[in-house]
């Protein structure tokens, strides 16, 4: 049975919404040796300043304060040390 011009738009129109929405979900991976901006934002979700990369002088993991890893830690996940990797909280 041929498949009439009306279910070949239908099905087009749908690939085509797909391939839309992957494009648009694709993040791209930063290129490797060039910093980026930064994007601060409040509580509400508002954006309060916007930094760029330039003038931003890469620092070696070597040279940056032990201490940075448990702040990061401090902030980002508070019961890192507690849960196995996906906090159930």
């Amino acid at each position: 049975m041929p498949i009439g011009p009306a279910i070949v738009r239908r099905n087009a129109k749908i690939i085509l919404v797909i391939l839309v929405l992957l494009i648009l979900t694709i993040r791209v991976a930063p290129i490797p040796g060039r910093s980026q901006g930064s994007i601060f934002y409040d509580r509400n979700g508002r954006i309060l300043t916007v930094t760029t990369s330039a003038g931003k002088i890469p620092v070696p993991i070597g040279q940056m304060s032990k201490y940075l890893p448990e702040a990061v830690v401090a902030i980002e996940d508070q019961r890192f040390y507690v849960h196995f990797g996906i906090d159930p909280v």
